[in-house]
């Protein structure tokens, strides 16, 4: 851009210095800030443009493709080969130049038009250079903001059927080449004093700090700045006045979006507002009760408000869904800052007018809230916007914004667990289902049901409080396996024992103590204790000798409540007495006995055996006695006598074999003479694990 004179030949009308206090987003920032201010003209006004259109060209044009401005560098040339954004990575070139990579055809001249040659384009800079069909991307500073007005002033005509010519735009757009005032003062400053623009000045080297702290600046506005090396223009696009973020055509390489950056040293700053100059703005703010919930679930953008033009909300006027901070707008120059907000009619909200909103979309880690919101106005503007509150009482004196309490939902489970499993465990006469609790909050307000599975765990609830607890209508899809509260401390009691058991008598805690993350919130949760009610029992043991007798250890059995030996009941393995105990007490009735695993040197034996549990055997044992064949010569003490004419098999854990037992032969038969023997009759086998040695004579 050109030198400048600053405020060369310009008549300046109520030139005001002011202070300024603001809030941004409702945060309160206090700065006292000096500016100038003159003008009643926003830039859409006196240009025509729809503001609503304005902000909706700027906003889906900052980023087209996955390839967004942090692609490009200041210090990278624009290549065509790298992403395809319309504006963002188009190179600058100092000059006439106004044409992005997404807009390189130029605009329609019929005059020019020849079917032979198919030139009927004329770029939008004046220096814009032919490149085969298209015209060759490049913008300068000017160039940039003059193509984001004149797109906007388009699809404005286009909204009424019209259109605007470029002859009409390169006269009444400011650009590099602006014919009224291309007379080496800078284009936008002439442009604005000649058409009133809303302008705001800050002056000397502090401008940029100053207007960012001046609750002036927001999103669309255009600044333009007086630099020792030459002025710039661009627009700004921080999310709130703080928010520094500027979208401009970098005189260094590209168009970017960085910081406020001057040309050289910035000793001067204008800000142009292009919002309507009577435009309100509607907002809310939320806020958690409750802050640290574990979870994924508790995001303020998952929220959604329908605005309503009506108090009986039968009017939806536009929605806000409020970024992950909890704040949320909706209006003709901030709605468009956020994508997910929009507009269903146009030209609202306006002045004077009120609003309602209501919750329509709650995210599932919140609990629902129908209340019915009314817009206050706030003392607060913004750039001349004024700013609507929902349901908010604004303090006229410091400007503090209450905010809309949002109440977190967790999830409250409970575990029923045996205190004797030995016991109860697939035992028939014991079910960890049917528990009934009564749930309670900290001021003993009665809040709903919930009822255990076969797992123990929560697997129906109830929120309908009844006398009977033996017949609650219950809610028992795979949602209802917790019962969803709002955020707090509770209790539960048992009304309703499992089967088999006592009833669990202590008050049970549900809060922050114990808690773990399920489907995306936290949840609540405690485990229930419930002691097994004593019944009449035996106890069934298995004596376990040889043919001589003699005890015969880790042989393993199971036992089975069928014949089939289906419904394992327990296992248990013989110790040095040949006895194997079984550790779950057994009722009168018939039971069955199989072997797992023989023992080291004895056949396996395959045989059902049944056992009876009688009367007489209550309080007592049931004993049964078998008998293990051995595989080898066994003495009358039970030991097998190894000698040079005995023949030795090796076996390693793994497929049964013939026999039955789990073992698999892993060589040829093996002779062993006396070397290997010592004189205790002992084999030493090194470094073999797992094996069952059988034994037999040669001849």
């Amino acid at each position: 851009m050109r030198g400048i004179k600053k405020l060369s030949a310009i008549t300046l009308t109520a030139v005001l210095a002011f202070s300024s206090t603001v809030t941004a987003f409702g945060a309160e920032v206090t700065e006292s800030v000096s500016y100038s201010k003159w003008g009643s003209k926003t830039v859409c006004e006196a240009l025509g443009i729809d503001t609503a259109e304005y902000y909706k060209w700027i906003v889906n044009h900052d980023n087209d493709s996955s390839n967004d401005y942090q692609t490009y560098t200041v210090s990278k040339n624009y290549d065509s080969s790298v992403g395809t954004d319309y504006y963002l990575g188009t190179k600058y070139t100092s000059g006439d130049h106004r044409t992005p990579k997404g807009d390189t055809k130029g605009y329609f001249n019929t005059d020019l038009y020849s079917p032979n040659s198919g030139y009927y384009c004329v770029g939008y800079g004046r220096q814009d250079e032919l490149k085969g069909s298209s015209y060759k991307p490049q913008m300068n500073c000017t160039g940039f903001v003059w193509h984001i007005l004149y797109k906007s002033l388009s699809n404005t005509k286009a909204q009424k059927g019209q259109s605007v010519s470029y002859s009409y735009a390169n006269t009444h757009i400011p650009s590099y080449s602006y014919a009224p005032y291309d007379t080496g003062q800078d284009t936008w400053i002439n442009w604005a004093s000649n058409n009133n623009i809303k302008t705001y000045y800050f002056d000397g080297t502090s401008a940029i700090n100053n207007a960012l702290n001046s609750g002036v600046l927001e999103k669309g506005d255009i600044i333009f700045m007086l630099g020792t090396a030459d002025a710039h223009v661009g627009i700004f696009y921080g999310n709130n006045s703080k928010n520094n973020k500027f979208w401009h055509s970098q005189y260094k390489n590209v168009n970017t979006i960085t910081n406020i950056e001057p040309r050289g040293t910035c000793y001067g700053l204008y800000v142009y507002k292009t919002g309507c100059s009577n435009g309100i703005d509607l907002n809310i703010q939320l806020n958690s009760t409750q802050s640290g919930l574990k979870g994924t679930s508790y995001d303020y953008s998952q929220f959604e408000y329908t605005v309503y033009a009506d108090s009986a909300c039968r009017k939806p006027v536009g929605k806000i869904v409020p970024q992950s901070d909890g704040f949320g707008a909706f209006g003709l120059t901030s709605s468009q800052q956020y994508s997910s907000s929009s507009a269903v009619a146009r030209g609202v909200p306006v002045a004077n007018t009120s609003y309602w909103c209501k919750e329509t979309k709650t995210p599932n880690g919140y609990v629902a809230d129908n209340t019915v919101y009314k817009f206050e106005k706030s003392t607060l503007t913004w750039g001349g916007t004024e700013r609507y509150y929902a349901g908010v009482a604004i303090n006229e004196n410091n400007h503090k914004l209450s905010k809309i309490n949002k109440t977190p939902k967790i999830a409250l489970r409970i575990q029923n667990v045996s205190s004797y499993s030995e016991l109860t465990d697939n035992n028939e006469n014991y079910s960890l289902s049917g528990a009934v609790y009564e749930v309670y909050n900290s001021d003993n307000t009665f809040c709903g049901y919930m009822k255990t599975g076969e797992d123990g765990w929560v697997c129906a609830t109830s929120k309908e409080k009844t006398d009977d607890v033996n017949n609650i209508k219950w809610n028992e899809s795979a949602f209802d396996s917790a019962l969803y509260m709002p955020y707090g401390n509770y209790y539960a009691k048992q009304v309703v024992a499992p089967k088999g058991f006592e009833l669990f008598s202590d008050r049970i805690i549900l809060d922050n103590v114990y808690q773990y993350t399920w489907s995306g919130l936290t949840v609540y949760y405690a485990q229930a204790e419930n002691a097994p009610i004593k019944l009449d029992t035996s106890t069934v043991r298995v004596n376990l000798t040889n043919e001589f007798k003699t005890p015969i250890n880790c042989a393993e059995f199971d036992l089975f409540s069928d014949e089939e030996c289906q419904n394992l009941i327990d296992t248990a393995i013989t110790d040095n007495n040949g006895i194997a105990e079984f550790a779950k007490p057994l009722q009168v009735g018939t039971y069955y006995i199989k072997q797992k695993k023989s023992a080291v040197g004895y056949f396996y034996d395959s045989t059902v055996t049944q056992v009876v549990v009688k009367e007489e055997n209550i309080g007592s044992n049931t004993d049964i006695s078998l008998f293990a064949k051995s595989k080898g010569d066994v003495n009358k003490d039970g030991n097998i006598d190894i000698t040079d004419s005995t023949v030795i098999q090796l076996f390693v854990a793994g497929e049964k074999a013939e026999d039955g037992s789990d073992f698999v032969d892993i060589n040829d038969t093996v002779s062993f003479d006396n070397a290997d023997i010592d004189g205790n009759g002992i084999i030493d086998i090194n470094d073999i694990t797992n094996l069952q040695i059988i034994i037999s004579k040669n001849n």
